[in-house]
């Protein structure tokens, strides 16, 4: 990319007894690197309660995630990250723009709104146009998610981390107009998500060369 685009880290711990809020900002991101759904989010470090948090990491640190979904996570060493809490002016959630790769090339957009509260599951085609064919069944989802303005610099940059994957989704944060990585995802859903349309599996399978 020719430089870091991914959301700063500021400490990695092992365990919860390294946490120490004096060395942290006021607001950041606490969580799990093995798993999915292992995070708190903290804006306002003073009103975290600390006891709750650490007894959450705790038991997040003790799950083996593999046994649930992904089979890699099993090999992941286990810690504790703290990352740059980030956010969009005016906005309570962060967009998630995720772009499915095979064989290199971007095919669709997946893209998630309103996680805290009624969080939708929504899917675009290259052009920006919504791809209902690729939505899920249990999630509700929108036809008028604006397009991102850095969409040409999101799709360079899936193409550059895709480019060794056969298959592989590249996900992106628009924050103040930069874009930030969030991650690569190797097995979405385990391979498990039931689709609202049922020619999804094989239109998406299609997609993959072997």
């Amino acid at each position: 990319m020719g430089k870091d685009i991914c959301i700063p880290i500021l400490k990695v711990y092992n365990n919860v007894d390294e946490i120490n809020l004096s060395e942290l900002p006021k607001s950041f991101v606490i969580k799990c690197n093995h798993g999915s759904a292992m995070n708190i989010i903290v804006e306002d470090k003073s009103k975290l309660n600390l006891a709750k948090a650490k007894m959450s990491l705790t038991a997040w640190l003790n799950t083996d995630f593999s046994k649930f979904s992904e089979l890699h996570y099993k090999l992941i060493p286990r810690k504790i990250y703290v990352e740059e809490f980030k956010s969009n002016m005016g906005k309570s959630d962060l967009t998630d723009y995720k772009l499915f790769c095979f064989n290199g090339t971007p095919k669709f957009w997946q893209v998630i709104t309103d996680r805290r509260s009624a969080e939708k599951i929504s899917h675009y085609d290259m052009d920006w146009k919504y791809a209902p064919i690729y939505d899920w069944r249990d999630y509700a989802s929108t036809s008028n998610i604006p397009r991102p303005k850095n969409y040409e610099l999101m799709v360079e940059y899936a193409k550059k981390l895709a480019a060794d994957f056969k298959m592989v989704r590249v996900d992106f944060y628009e924050i103040d107009g930069t874009v930030y990585l969030g991650e690569l995802t190797f097995t979405p859903a385990n391979g498990k998500q039931i689709f609202k349309n049922p020619n999804a599996d094989k239109v998406i399978g299609d997609m993959l060369k072997l």
